[in-house]
């Protein structure tokens, strides 16, 4: 896990670069957080560099400024976000992180305030609506949630490749068919 101390962030702590992602912690946070608190967030930020959540909400904006609708998909994204946020909080406690340690790391990152940037922080963690926070909260502290890769997972992957992957081949000719197809619809 590469982690680097940066100043003046909005943001007191988050991952960032899709090849080679690195851990941002804001010195201030860090002044702030006990031992405890801070192993609880490096694992649970470990947690979205395992699962790729970088790349995945690189691949979400991407489509989004790309279509001219995406804007209705927009607070589907963010719910999907605050799910991931929960499903590592999860992953955080399973790899050995403190439950409490974490929720006070959480609401130390929402109360995040040492250059006034407090509705910056509070946004990036829970989209500006404290019953996020609290759910996610009461979520870590009952019944933690371990993401877990399914065989459902893993056969929809499998379709999405075959579905990209199969036109290209020679011996499918599914271009040509398709070109064919146009053509007769086009030129009866």
């Amino acid at each position: 896990l590469r982690v680097r101390v940066v100043s003046g962030s909005e943001i007191p702590l988050y991952t960032s670069g899709i090849l080679r992602p690195v851990v941002s912690i804001d010195a201030c946070f860090l002044e702030h957080a006990d031992e405890e608190m801070l192993r609880a967030a490096l694992l649970h930020e470990r947690a979205h560099i395992s699962a790729g959540d970088i790349v995945r909400v690189f691949v979400a904006q991407l489509f989004f400024s790309v279509n001219p609708l995406g804007h209705l998909l927009r607070p589907e994204l963010e719910h999907w976000r605050q799910a991931r946020e929960a499903c590592c909080d999860g992953d955080a406690v399973a790899a050995g992180g403190e439950p409490m340690a974490l929720a006070a790391g959480i609401l130390h990152a929402a109360r995040f305030d040492c250059l006034e940037v407090r509705n910056g922080a509070f946004a990036a963690l829970c989209d500006h609506d404290d019953r996020v926070l609290k759910l996610r909260l009461m979520l870590l502290m009952n019944s933690p949630l371990r993401t877990a890769r399914s065989l459902g997972q893993f056969v929809l992957f499998a379709v999405v490749v075959v579905a990209l992957a199969a036109p290209h081949f020679e011996g499918f000719q599914l271009l040509s068919t398709f070109h064919y197809e146009i053509e007769r619809l086009l030129h009866p």
